[in-house]
């Protein structure tokens, strides 16, 4: 993806409101909806209009540049060593882990974790983040009531449901740099099930795109299972399979 496509992506997939974009830009907002409910491909939309976007997504005051980024990312490294040279300094905003994970944040460009990390208050992008953490989450969940369903009912479900696909590197970079980043790096949601490599290391990388499924996944979670608590686990079997089968 080139760099507009990467802005026009993030842009569509934000909760930034269309009314705000329309605007701030010109473009009808009724348009801009329909781009990002998928009524029309935000990949074939005139250049000037996409040129337009992309000036108003990569212009907002809220979001760090890649230079500013860098510029932090530095000063983190110089108070990491400064830090491992005088182990008795203090250090009044982070400790070794909490510089760790904010290099993680800064690195990866997860706009949807700034807040936690950095306190800007300021930052309320959804960020490709944002949608990354509901998915794990939601995983988090359906992993965790599957594994407390009675043997039986484990064997009349697809075992691969509750198995976290990953994103496609060529058309989902973003996501999947970004997942990585929180998986892996952040060591966030040890206990979602993933797919695993030869060496036993969790894989990430889907051959297909996701977001889409996922999206899916996540509507259907919210209105069968999320809500659900079921001593006996009734109620959760049937709400996992209707979850995955609609």
């Amino acid at each position: 993806m080139n760099k507009i496509e990467i802005s026009l992506q993030d842009l569509f997939e934000s909760d930034v409101s269309l009314e705000t974009v329309g605007l701030k830009t010109g473009i009808s907002s009724v348009l801009l909806d329909e781009y990002r409910r998928g009524l029309k491909s935000w990949r074939k939309m005139p250049l000037d209009v996409a040129l337009r976007l992309t000036d108003y997504w990569n212009s907002r005051e809220d979001v760090l540049s890649k230079y500013q980024r860098v510029i932090l990312m530095n000063q983190l490294t110089l108070i990491q060593a400064f830090k491992k040279m005088c182990p008795d300094a203090k250090c009044d905003y982070y400790d070794d882990s909490g510089i760790e994970s904010a290099l993680g944040v800064l690195d990866s460009g997860l706009e949807g974790m700034y807040d936690d990390v950095y306190g800007l208050s300021d930052s309320v992008s959804e960020s490709v983040s944002g949608f990354i953490i509901d998915v794990l989450s939601m995983y988090n969940d359906v992993g965790w009531r599957y594994r407390n369903l009675s043997e039986v009912q484990r064997d009349n479900l697809n075992p691969s449901w509750i198995v976290f696909g990953g994103f496609s590197r060529e058309f989902e970079r973003r996501h999947y740099d970004a997942c990585n980043s929180i998986v892996n790096r952040l060591d966030m949601f040890p206990t979602v099930s993933y797919k695993t490599d030869e060496a036993g290391n969790r894989n990430l990388l889907s051959e297909t795109e996701m977001v889409g499924y996922y999206r899916r996944l996540l509507r259907n979670y919210e209105c069968c299972l999320k809500n659900v608590d079921d001593a006996s686990n009734d109620v959760t079997f049937s709400a996992l399979r209707k979850m995955f089968e609609r």
